[in-house]
């Protein structure tokens, strides 16, 4: 789709504007994932690096996952009801829509005169004064990467690292169908500058607490496999998350469980919270899960996409069984 029509300004413009401003916060989207805090602390070590401060922010009152404590920076994250001052630039960044950010991060983005949107996810109107979104990008941070060169700053190791993490963890470690040309010419250029892909691997990947294996276990006992084969799902209820000890960064990979199984075409996690069904949905071919979590009320990419369910859990489960289904009839 490439870049989108909410989208306003161009790379230079958003440069531009940034550097105007002396002290920015900067805010991803709840449940951070490497993508997300990988394009803040890059941002976070660019704007520094000319000067400015920056604060960058969490969305909910949740510690971010420590699998990415390895980054630079990743000490400075604090949740965004902590910090009372408003700065002069707010930046979302991976995160399409106010909603996403939480009610803290929300309220400091409408009290901001400049408002910034760096973003990958597609969506029907602007949340900031300038947005770029191109959803052709396989992470924010290689749109991150590329706004460097704009901004006039030194591609550090420490900037490479953080970059590279985020393109790593959304594309699979480069095994998703969005790992293209674009994608491994970024990765080529940021191995270049100092990053490390085998330090990312082992905090990322290899990196594993007990929990997550009790975890694991408990996704394949309550896997479900349906469409002769193709498709599969697996849900984990409030107790039984509570029970395994594991975190929700913890949650995050376990959908690679079903989507590895031999055969599953479209695979979805369900995991219940106290008033909501969070949904992931992957997809192995040309499906498009932007269709299927757009049900839902969702969105995302081809490939990976979410959604948020007000209802019970049986109830979900059956939902998205039929709208999986469905998906699973067109050609591919």
């Amino acid at each position: 789709m490439g870049v989108t029509p909410q989208t306003n300004t161009t790379l230079q413009e958003f440069a531009e504007e940034l550097i105007k401003c002396d002290y920015l916060q900067i805010c991803g989207h709840t449940s951070p994932d490497g993508d997300c805090i990988g394009s803040q602390l890059a941002m976070k070590l660019a704007l520094e690096s000319l000067g400015k401060r920056v604060d960058v922010l969490l969305a909910l009152k949740e510690p971010a996952p420590k699998t990415f404590e390895f980054l630079s920076g990743f000490d400075a994250l604090t949740y965004s009801g902590h910090i009372k001052e408003t700065a002069d630039g707010f930046l979302m960044i991976d995160v399409p829509n106010e909603k996403r950010m939480g009610y803290a991060a929300s309220k400091k983005l409408e009290a901001t005169p400049k408002t910034f949107t760096l973003d990958h996810h597609a969506e029907p109107k602007r949340a900031t004064q300038l947005t770029y979104t191109d959803t052709s990008a396989a992470s924010t941070t290689v749109l991150v990467w590329e706004l460097l060169d704009y901004l006039g700053v030194e591609k550090t190791k420490d900037i490479a690292m953080c970059c590279f993490t985020g393109l790593a963890t959304d594309t699979g470690n480069f095994q998703y169908q969005n790992a293209d040309l674009r994608a491994l010419k970024a990765a080529a250029e940021m191995v270049e500058a100092g990053a490390v892909p085998s330090v990312v691997s082992e905090n990322v990947y290899m990196r594993k607490s007990l929990e997550s294996y009790v975890l694991q276990n408990k996704v394949v006992d309550n896997m479900e496999i349906f469409a002769d084969g193709a498709g599969a799902i697996s849900s984990i209820s409030l107790e039984e998350f509570a029970a395994t000890g594991a975190d929700k960064s913890d949650f995050d990979s376990m959908i690679n469980v079903l989507r590895s199984l031999d055969g599953t075409k479209i695979v979805a996690m369900a995991r219940e919270e106290k008033t909501f069904v969070k949904l992931s949905f992957r997809a192995l071919g040309d499906y498009d899960m932007r269709v299927v979590a757009g049900k839902f009320g969702g969105g995302g990419h081809r490939g990976a996409a979410g959604a948020v369910i007000e209802k019970p859990m049986a109830e979900v489960l059956e939902l998205v069984k039929e709208a999986i289904t469905e998906e699973l009839k067109k050609e591919a």
